[in-house]
């Protein structure tokens, strides 16, 4: 029996116990119930194996099915897209996604290529002594291995699995990838929710996404970095000379915003300043594809750079996007990212129909 990704098994060898069928405590049920659990070791009845284990372990194997299916899920949804596929190496979603419940998750942990057989074995594994209290037995074997068992739902249970789900080193790693996870995910939602310190990236995105949903252009207006600002500042003197020239050309007013809006720039008639300008583009709609924050966001990683940027990876309603920040000599963080929209629309543009009415008065 192979486990896809992860080496994480129960390596069974040899160290077996059993299980029985009688109300009260005998030697006899206890033999019964230890030679039981051999021949299922030996035959690789998983399934078998898991019937006959104590309850203790079916609830932690059940419970770590549960968890660890919903953290593969919740990685999928929320983590960086750069980091998903590893992350879901280390938490055996190859595995997990072949299961059904926690049994089928212990049969696919068990590994039986170990299991030996033959004359030697078989007398290795015959009882030297037995003890049967009333809900309690131990067998020990003439190897010279000792065996707990208990008395649960008047069947005998061998504690062996039990024992080394706690101990195996792969399930160990196995779960401390999972707390990390949860501990990341958990991190980057309480940063979502409560970080608005300006010397964090993440403080200024959460200050942003607030304003966003609020429409307080003139907070994220103030939250842009200085090559936006002196894009805007240009875009406005653009913009009045434009002004100026269509009404210079238009006498009429009906002529002039005809003219603007066929070149999609009705939105600057009353345009003064970089602010205003600002909010001729936000209010035209020429920011959603760059600040699609209207609903709950998660941050879900921040990679900052050696050359003082950083990229916030953020989970939206439709989908992953990422926002670009840069920090200032203060140690405050601005926003990058509506740099091209604002060179594209409130500069180039501009000046492509300020060209075309210079060049045909």
């Amino acid at each position: 029996m192979v486990v896809k990704t992860l080496s994480t098994y129960i390596l069974i060898g040899i160290l077996v116990i059993s299980t029985g069928c009688q109300s009260n405590p005998s030697e006899q049920a206890v033999r019964d119930a230890f030679h039981g659990f051999i021949k299922a070791i030996q035959a690789g009845d998983g399934a078998a194996l898991y019937r006959m284990s104590p309850k203790e372990l079916k609830d932690k194997i059940d419970t770590l099915y549960v968890d660890l299916s919903n953290l593969v899920e919740q990685v999928k949804r929320e983590y960086p897209k750069a980091e998903v596929a590893a992350m879901l190496e280390g938490l055996a979603a190859d595995l997990i996604k072949e299961c059904d419940g926690g049994k089928d998750l212990l049969v696919a942990l068990l590994d039986f290529s170990a299991v030996q057989r033959g004359q030697q074995v078989a007398h290795g594994l015959e009882i030297d002594d037995l003890w049967a209290g009333d809900f309690n037995a131990s067998v020990s074997t003439r190897a010279g291995e000792t065996f707990t068992l208990l008395l649960e739902d008047g069947a005998w249970r061998c504690n062996s699995l039990l024992v080394q789900l706690d101990k195996n080193p792969s399930l160990r790693t196995l779960r401390g990838n999972m707390k990390t996870v949860s501990t990341n995910l958990e991190a980057w939602k309480q940063a979502t929710r409560e970080t608005t310190d300006l010397s964090k990236p993440a403080g200024a995105f959460n200050i942003i996404a607030k304003a966003v949903r609020r429409g307080a252009r003139v907070k994220v207006y103030e939250l842009l970095n200085e090559t936006s600002i002196k894009q805007l500042n240009n875009g406005a003197e653009l913009v009045q000379k434009l002004q100026r020239a269509v009404e210079k050309k238009f006498s009429r007013i009906a002529n002039r915003q005809a003219f603007l809006k066929k070149h999609g720039l009705l939105w600057i008639e009353k345009v003064r300043g970089s602010k205003a300008l600002f909010a001729g583009l936000w209010d035209s709609g020429l920011f959603k594809e760059q600040l699609p924050l209207l609903k709950e966001v998660t941050i879900r990683g921040v990679r900052m750079k050696a050359d003082q940027t950083a990229v916030l990876t953020v989970a939206t309603g439709d989908g992953e996007h990422r926002f670009s920040f840069s920090r200032l000599p203060s140690g405050r963080w601005r926003l990058d990212s509506l740099e091209d929209v604002i060179l594209r629309e409130a500069v180039r543009k501009v000046e492509m129909v300020l060209g075309g009415l210079s060049t045909n008065p």
